[in-house]
């Protein structure tokens, strides 16, 4: 882009950054290099002659000179334009610390300095209030696992953490909290296997296990937990949250008993999304609302730089005063976003349109030469060009692993010697496109030297590399990575198995893609993220779409129903039941298209749709009415159907129906523990409508056993409540 004349402002000829001259004086050439700064008394200082053309400067330049620019004080500037938020955001810490809930929400556009402004507050948090953080982050793409941005935020501070400590800390909470933090196992390997007690009260364990954590980690030192663009966020995190921030102190059954008067500690919650991600069906808003209804939240929005604070970040960034024209200049062609003024600068720099002699930086070009282009990605693409052809197709790799990534993955990936990726890994630190993810002196012990966590500095650059593939190359890489990773991790895959289903998803390879999207949908089941589960098979069944794979595809509908009703959508457990009936009908499979119309008859219960329910379980009998061997599925028909009748208020047929349940329950062994806790539970009912309370409470209480007998937990509260 071009700059042009503004009234009033200095003629661009002089690019100087100092406020000293505003025009060439007599004689003097408009392309003339100045300096960009001025002493303290005003005067300028010329370096080079009027002369002397920028190419010529360039080649005089020494190397000494040109070494001295250091692109790291963009990223360390002082921060401007945030004391404001920052006030807010230590507010909330000391609310915190007087035992107040408190969660900072940070919003704002994509490299507005979310980031960056929660790095300024945790730096003084660290250095002024002795306090822990621990970051947790949300990716686009690469896949992920439930809780990962909280895993990943509990699981550093494990990997820190002696057994002993873990053991003094966690108690019999380590159980449940090692089911998403697979570290802690790790520490502990004599933990026991946790024992199985239903769906519901082991994800309300799992959740008291966390936030037991979190708590005992603020009862040591003041403890900050922030999540990074939460915008993609997994549903089960959303869950999470929402118990982490509204439980009540002292109600988890792993909290320490609490003198009187003491008020127990709570981490401060920062979370950080790009507002315009979040639109008003977003999850995220849900949680929003229920903070700010009980008053637990503060909003921090971050806005755009003025033209005064780009040049006072201008003089942060260069160590001297800047010209108000440059920085207008810049203010203009950037719209005030930090990132994008971040990028200019490295730009120029690279570009050699800004160089530095001695102390000061000076424009080799005339103001309106600047010629930075239109938008951020515009910017990126002419950063990266600078890089070598070997280092942009590592780089290209790496932005296909992620954000974050392995520095041993990109080796095995890459397919190059480990000194060659090693080298331009250098070369993208060098060029602030890739940063150490965390500080090298705190890698556990049990991480090889060469196996670091590196991330893009900023998502913008990842999202340029990855724009620049074309679908078959895009394709390619997907493969290798995924291949990459099944051979890296080979013997521990299972927080990979979303990875791996996305991977192969791009990829087109939809039969691995299939393979790990259930695999991700069970992992998912077994830590009740539900919500989670239902969306991998929902994935899995978009590519199961060939005439060879109905039968998967039908019993993957059925499986997507059992997940719904968990997930409180008994509408659309009804929906997918009734597809996969649909589907083994047009199979010709009389017995699975029978137990799919009991599935939905079982279903419509929880609508409390007995006549619904019963129409399915009359569909189930014509199905099988001409397969007298179906024994123990002819019980099912007779124990659903008694199971309506009682609900429905007609305890003569119930019994009737429950009664001939248990004769053909019995003759094939009366194991189905199904069959027997509905039957029971049914029996129970009706003995309470005509009016039998003692045989109620003995069914019931048979009942129970049965649900504890036969590992069937989730059953267990239905007959506590008969």
């Amino acid at each position: 882009m071009v700059a042009s004349n503004r009234a009033g402002k200095p003629h661009p000829g002089t690019p100087s950054l100092s406020a000293d001259r505003t025009s060439p004086g007599p004689g003097e050439s408009s392309s003339a290099s100045t300096t960009l700064a001025s002493n303290t008394n005003g005067d300028a200082r010329r370096v080079a002659s009027s002369t002397a053309t920028p190419q010529q400067e360039a080649e005089t330049e020494t190397a000494e000179e040109q070494s001295q620019i250091n692109p790291e004080r963009i990223l360390q500037a002082e921060l401007v334009g945030r004391a404001e938020e920052i006030v807010t955001m230590q507010h909330a810490y000391k609310q915190v610390r007087d035992g107040q809930r408190k969660t900072v929400f940070i919003s704002g556009e994509p490299g507005i300095g979310k980031t960056r402004l929660a790095r300024e507050f945790t730096r003084w948090s660290e250095e002024t209030q002795q306090a822990t953080v621990l970051w947790g982050y949300c990716y686009e793409m690469s896949g992920s696992f439930p809780y990962q941005p909280i895993a990943d935020a509990i699981s550093a501070h494990v990997r820190m953490s002696s057994p002993a400590e873990l053991r003094a800390m966690l108690g019999n909470s380590a159980i449940d909290l090692a089911k998403i933090a697979p570290e802690v196992r790790f520490k502990l390997p004599e933990l026991p296997q946790p024992e199985p007690i239903g769906p519901e009260l082991e994800r309300r364990n799992l959740y008291s296990a966390v936030a037991h954590f979190f708590n005992a980690l603020a009862e040591q030192r003041p403890l900050i937990i922030i999540l990074d663009d939460l915008q993609w966020a997994d549903a089960a995190t959303m869950q999470l949250l929402n118990f982490l921030m509204m439980q009540s102190t002292g109600l988890s059954p792993f909290d320490p008993v609490i003198e009187a008067g003491k008020r127990s500690a709570v981490p401060l919650y920062l979370m950080l999304y790009r507002a315009d991600e979040v639109n008003a069906t977003h999850p995220l808003r849900g949680l929003m609302g229920t903070l700010a209804r009980v008053n637990i939240s503060e909003d921090v929005r971050l806005q755009r730089l003025t033209e005064a604070e780009v040049h006072q970040l201008l003089v942060n960034i260069a160590g001297h005063s800047v010209r108000p024209i440059f920085a207008g200049e810049i203010f203009r062609q950037t719209e005030g976003n930090p990132f994008f003024i971040g990028e200019a600068i490295r730009t120029l720099l690279l570009e050699g349109k800004i160089k530095k002699r001695g102390e000061r930086w000076q424009a080799t070009v005339d103001i309106d030469q600047l010629e930075l282009p239109p938008s951020v990605r515009l910017l990126i693409e002419r950063r990266l060009v600078h890089l070598s052809p070997e280092c942009r197709t590592t780089m290209t790799l790496a932005a296909v692993l992620g954000r974050q990534f392995s520095s041993a993955l990109l080796y095995l990936a890459r397919n190059l010697s480990e000194d060659a990726v090693a080298e331009h890994i250098d070369d993208a630190i060098q060029a602030q496109i890739l940063s150490l993810f965390s500080d090298p002196s705190k890698v556990d012990s049990r991480a090889r030297a060469q196996d670091l966590d590196l991330a893009f500095t900023h998502d913008k650059i990842r999202e340029v590399l990855y724009q620049w593939l074309n679908p078959l190359r895009r394709r390619s890489l997907h493969s290798q990575v995924a291949m990459a990773i099944e051979t890296r991790y080979a013997t521990h895959l299972q927080p990979y198995y979303s990875t791996l289903a996305y991977h192969y998803q791009i990829a087109e390879n939809p039969t691995r893609a299939v393979d790990y999207l259930m695999k991700a949908a069970a992992h998912a089941g077994s830590v009740y993220a539900f919500v989670n589960a239902a969306e991998h098979m929902k994935a899995a069944l978009d590519l199961l779409i060939s005439d060879e794979e109905r039968p998967r595809r039908a019993e993957l509908l059925h499986r997507l129903s059992d997940i719904y009703i968990y997930t409180g959508r008994p509408d659309k457990a009804i929906e997918a039941g009734l597809a996969s009936a649909a589907l083994w009908r047009d199979l010709g499979s009389d017995v699975k298209q029978a137990e799919a119309y009991l599935h939905v008859s079982f279903c419509c219960h929880w609508q409390g749709k007995e006549i619904d329910a019963v129409k399915h379980i009359q569909r189930a009998l014509k199905c099988i009415e001409n397969r007298p061997e179906q024994i123990a599925l002819l019980a099912r028909v007779n124990a659903q159907w008694g199971l309506a009748a009682t609900v429905m208020g007609e305890p003569l047929l119930a019994r009737e129906k429950l009664q001939q349940a248990d004769i053909l329950h019995s003759s094939v062994g009366g194991a189905d523990a199904f069959i027997a806790v509905v039957s029971l539970w049914s029996l129970s009912w009706c003995a309470f409508l005509t009016e039998s309370p003692g045989q109620m409470l003995a069914y019931a209480l048979r009942g129970a056993q049965v649900c504890s007998t036969s590992h069937k937990p989730e059953w267990e509260p239905m007959m506590d409540y008969s």
